[in-house]
């Protein structure tokens, strides 16, 4: 059973699209197409990335990682005013890190795990920094709840049951990553 949820900021509704919000779309791909791997330019982002170690989270390697992502992320919302989220893999890098941007703070999630999910399914409009200007409608289930590692190394359990929360429709396809 699949409901249709759309966030696009195209007047025209979220699954149409002018001449003017297209326009906008290439425009930005064109910005940004720079700062992540794009699709077909690397067979990383169609494999499953690897699980970062709890002992080696502190590293200087895996934390110039995370700085990377949040830089990245943060260049794209300046250059575009959008984006939500990047994983490690998006800049070349495959292991299981994501930086999901919300009620303007960074998010690092390490490894995460699904615990439970919804077997409601409702339909997304996404863009992905790495399918620059692709747009496709996502089934993803309503909601889930998931287990990670914060940049410290601490567990954390993401409960967010609220469907349509901003933050978690972008955070389950960044972490699919």
């Amino acid at each position: 059973n699949y409901s249709s949820r759309g966030r696009s900021q195209n007047p025209q509704g979220p699954f149409t699209m002018n001449a003017k919000y297209k326009r906008e779309v290439f425009e930005d791909a064109a910005k940004t197409a720079h700062l992540t791997l794009q699709i077909g330019e690397a067979d990383l982002l169609r494999k499953k990335s690897a699980e970062v170690k709890v002992g080696e989270i502190k590293s200087k390697k895996i934390q110039t990682v995370i700085s990377k992502l949040k830089r990245t992320l943060l260049k794209y919302r300046k250059l575009t005013g959008k984006g939500r989220g990047i994983a490690a893999v998006q800049i070349g890098v495959p292991l299981r890190i994501c930086v999901i941007f919300f009620d303007n703070d960074l998010l690092v999630i390490i490894n995460p795990k699904t615990i439970r999910k919804s077997k409601n399914l409702f339909l997304y409009p996404e863009i992905c920094m790495s399918a620059n200007p692709i747009i496709a409608r996502v089934a993803r289930p309503e909601w889930v709840e998931v287990s990670y590692l914060d940049q410290a190394g601490n567990k954390q359990i993401w409960h967010d049951k609220k469907a349509n929360s901003g933050r978690f429709d972008a955070a389950q396809k960044t972490w699919c990553h």
